[in-house]
């Protein structure tokens, strides 16, 4: 079957719009929280902006291409972890898929259990608006550091004043990306430094199910 998005950018680009509309006007509807959509929203502006000043002849340099090659990879990144929520949600109608731009299955096969294993995360260092992750198994049976049956993880952040609680679920932080290594680099925002970040994560299967999620792990970023 045909991927659902297309490689061209300026094809994408009327996808994704059409894609985020629907789901920031009811992301509930589509089993997501308005704090996913608003994420979502804001990558699709970036992909938009960044889009133009790659294609522009005025503006169009070797840096405006890559930073709309990475615009991209993380907008594309993004979808794909919500589209594989969206289509695990037993409330998902073949209606929505249809208006989302997704495939409608022609079977639903049984599917496996969400991840049953917590990530331990630990923060090895902040430097240059960048934060070094290591993300490991609780327990040792795992492939290439993960447990078995999960394709990654989800990072969630929360970036705040050194006096404020650490977050207790991941619905109190903003996602971050997804990892699919036992190490992740976490894009920190410009003028955080002296803020505390906190980081936590949670296993995620090829459909879209998330296991329990980690502690959060703090630290103090650094200049």
């Amino acid at each position: 079957m045909a991927d659902y998005l297309a490689t061209k950018d300026w094809l994408l680009l009327p996808w994704a719009q059409n894609f985020s509309g629907l789901i920031t006007s009811t992301p509930t509807a589509f089993s997501l929280t308005s704090a996913m959509a608003t994420n979502l929203a804001n990558l699709v502006s970036d992909f938009e902006t960044r889009l133009v000043a790659a294609t522009e002849p005025g503006t169009r340099s070797k840096v405006t291409v890559q930073a709309k090659r990475i615009s991209k990879a993380s907008l594309t990144s993004i979808i794909r972890q919500y589209a594989r929520i969206i289509n695990s949600a037993v409330t998902t109608t073949d209606t929505q898929r249809v208006d989302l731009g997704l495939h409608v299955r022609d079977a639903e096969p049984t599917p496996n259990g969400p991840p049953t294993v917590q990530p331990q995360v630990s923060i090895r260092g902040t430097a240059g608006n960048q934060a070094l992750l290591k993300i490991a198994a609780a327990d040792a049976s795992s492939t290439r550091g993960r447990p078995a049956g999960t394709s990654g993880a989800t990072v969630s952040y929360k970036i705040g004043p050194l006096t404020a609680p650490a977050p207790t679920s991941a619905a109190d932080c903003q996602l971050g990306g997804l990892a699919t290594r036992t190490t992740y680099v976490l894009p920190i925002p410009p003028g955080s430094a002296g803020q505390m970040l906190w980081v936590m994560a949670q296993y995620y299967n090829d459909k879209g199910d998330l296991g329990p999620v980690s502690l959060a792990a703090g630290t103090v970023i650094a200049a």
